[in-house]
């Protein structure tokens, strides 16, 4: 893979990678049409184009990506670590989807952004570069009668198969009092030779120390080595981005070195309509893709020999295979879908992490990501920038903490909890959701997990400045998610048009176990604040006002304010048929003969994690599933 000149400036880098490393060779949607592939790919996000890439390593086998949206790689709201964020919603980066009016959040439609562009998802992403807890992987097994395959050790081999850890920028950074929190990673596994490049932060804001000493205090302690398979810890967490270039390292750059393979050819602005199937010795065989150009009527088809491979991510995989027949026949039907595969958990099962911030104003002597507010330092932090790639814009907030129920909630809080647990589950259902017998399944591994405290319940971001405040001031954001939540929501297609957006409904707060958590994690927040080391360094609390104590009005703010952790999985779960599982543990599609999913739908039950590193191992997994196919 080439290596970028790092004495380049970054502007002129741009350049140079642009046209003469990473340019995507031309294809018209007439050319790809007329190839005979044996491989089709919908979607080019990190599932996608990982599987693609290992595919076309064969120069005999010939791969197809198709994707909806266009290429953005030289594009500084893409690349530039301090624009992260900026891209969201935006419709040339985004799907810009948002959920159905959600009940139990004062009938708010909470956009749900899903990256529309080459790269997917991981060139709009806030980075965090993580493994999961290993209780959590090994679950996975659990659900799919004990596999073997996907638990953490099975799935550590691709997790350093996907990544280089730069690790000559780890170091202790000067006047950091808590040099633990930067753990060194020289001494554990890393990946050295992976398309995806990530590090550790060279800029941490000076309201992090307290924040971690608080944390220490109150007994989350100081996590040094969270890719272990430990993930329980306060800690600084390492990001998809290429210290080398100061740029984000996301799917569409970090293949970009297969592009000019000529058995591999990836056509943008190409819209998926619908799978076609032949007729097999057991069924259905998916045989071939019907797209469509974005702003165009007209349609193309194109086949492929061996598989397809659906990429789409957790809410376009599901629409994809519900246009194409596969589905509930009740929720086709009324679409206007003609039935083909009996498969009612397509789109079902659907888990996303639901985040509640408390934002607090500090002394404004303190040097946190404020500072670029002010528009002299943001002109000289971009020309520092724009000269060598560093300063503040090659940094983002990359300290957070993962911590089980009992290390922050005091028992009688921790047992109520687990009592609202087993209401909710007795229940059997939430909203307009009834639990399956995946769902069931999941909640027995869920209760263990919180009667034994051996599994990360929260995740809590330290976020230094706050764009919505636009004075002088200095900012800390606490954000704080429910990692496994008891709400389960569906997403599913309500018109036989496969051009409109479908219907996301995760039903947040729906469950009566997320609403307790959630006061109770604004309740924390505040003691937190209070009662530790960070009391020295706060003004005064910003949100929820000082007035806001009772449980009723905790719990309105928290619906008033709780955001999508863009972490949405489990519509087209990898579980058993019986369950009402989409996916086998091969990835194939229960049914329908070769069609397989590579994307975050096939998470059987949600995971404490920022998800990307994960999709690219699967990705690299899928990748051997299919060699493997070929050659039996």
């Amino acid at each position: 893979m080439p290596r970028f000149p790092a004495a380049l400036t970054f502007g002129v880098w741009f350049s140079v990678a642009l046209g003469q490393y990473c340019s995507l060779p031309d294809v018209n949607p007439e050319e790809f049409a007329a190839t005979n592939f044996d491989y089709l790919v919908v979607g080019a996000g990190p599932g996608g184009l990982t599987v693609a890439s290992r595919l076309s390593e064969d120069p005999n086998v010939a791969v197809g990506v198709l994707e909806a949206g266009g290429v953005h790689m030289i594009d500084e709201v893409i690349t530039v670590p301090g624009f992260s964020g900026q891209a969201l919603g935006d419709p040339k980066y985004d799907w810009a989807y948002s959920s159905v009016p959600q009940r139990f959040a004062n009938n708010r439609s909470i956009p749900s952004f899903r990256g529309r562009m080459l790269g997917g998802s991981s060139a709009i992403n806030g980075m965090a570069w993580g493994r999961p807890g290993a209780r959590e992987l090994d679950a996975w097994d659990q659900i799919n009668n004990g596999a073997g395959s996907w638990g953490f050790d099975a799935m550590l081999p691709y997790f350093l198969k996907t990544e280089t850890i730069q690790t000559e920028y780890i170091s202790f950074l000067p006047g950091l009092d808590n040099p633990e929190l930067l753990a060194s990673f020289h001494g554990q596994e890393n990946g050295t030779d992976g398309a995806v490049k990530a590090s550790l932060n060279t800029f941490i804001d000076e309201a992090v120390p307290p924040y971690v000493r608080a944390m220490n205090e109150f007994g989350v302690r100081t996590n040094q080595d969270p890719q272990s398979g430990n993930t329980t810890g306060v800690w600084n967490t390492l990001m998809a981005l290429d210290r080398d270039h100061g740029v984000r390292s996301e799917a569409g750059m970090a293949y970009c070195f297969a592009y000019g393979r000529p058995n591999l050819k990836i056509l943008t602005s190409a819209f998926v309509r619908k799978i076609v199937f032949s007729h097999g010795a057991k069924g259905y065989d998916a045989a071939g893709l019907v797209f469509s150009m974005n702003g165009s009527d007209s349609q193309f088809s194109v086949n492929a020999t061996r598989e397809v491979i659906v990429s789409g991510g957790s809410v376009n995989t599901p629409a994809l295979l519900e246009h194409s027949g596969i589905g509930d026949p009740e929720i086709l039907r009324a679409a206007g879908v003609e039935p083909l595969v009996d498969l009612p958990g397509v789109g079902a099962n659907l888990q996303e992490h639901p985040y509640v911030p408390s934002v607090f104003q500090l002394l404004p002597s303190l040097v946190t990501f404020d500072v670029l507010k002010n528009e002299t330092t943001m002109a000289e932090q971009k020309a520092i920038y724009d000269n060598n790639g560093t300063g503040l814009l090659a940094a983002t907030n990359p300290t957070l903490a993962f911590f089980t129920s009992r290390q922050i909630f005091s028992e009688n809080v921790t047992q109520s909890l687990l009592s609202t647990f087993d209401s909710d589950v007795q229940s059997g259902g939430v909203a307009d959701t009834r639990f399956t017998a995946l769902n069931k399944a999941q909640f027995a591994i869920q209760r263990r997990w919180l009667e034994e405290d051996v599994v990360v319940s929260a995740e809590m971001l330290h976020r230094g400045g706050d764009s919505e405040l636009k004075d002088n001031n200095r900012y800390m954001e606490l954000l704080t998610g429910l990692m496994q939540p008891v709400s389960r929501g569906y997403v599913h297609i309500n018109s036989s048009d496969p051009t409109g957006p479908p219907i996301i409904n995760p039903n947040y707060f729906a469950a009566s176990y997320d609403r307790q958590m959630v006061t109770e994690f604004l309740r924390f927040h505040r003691v937190l604040a209070a009662e530790s080391e960070l009391e020295g360094v706060i003004v005064k609390q910003i949100a929820p006002t000082v007035n806001i104590t009772s449980d009723e009005d905790l719990l309105n703010y928290a619906r008033d304010t709780v955001s999508a952790g863009a972490h949405i999985t489990g519509s087209a779960a990898m579980a058993p048929k019986e369950l009402g599982g989409v996916v086998d543990s091969k990835l194939r599609v229960h049914g329908v003969g070769r069609l397989r999913v590579v994307d975050c739908s096939i998470f059987p039950m949600q995971l404490a994690l920022h998800p990307q590193a994960l999709v690219y191992a699967i990705g690299e997994k899928a990748a051997d599933l299919i060699k493997a196919a070929r050659e039996a």
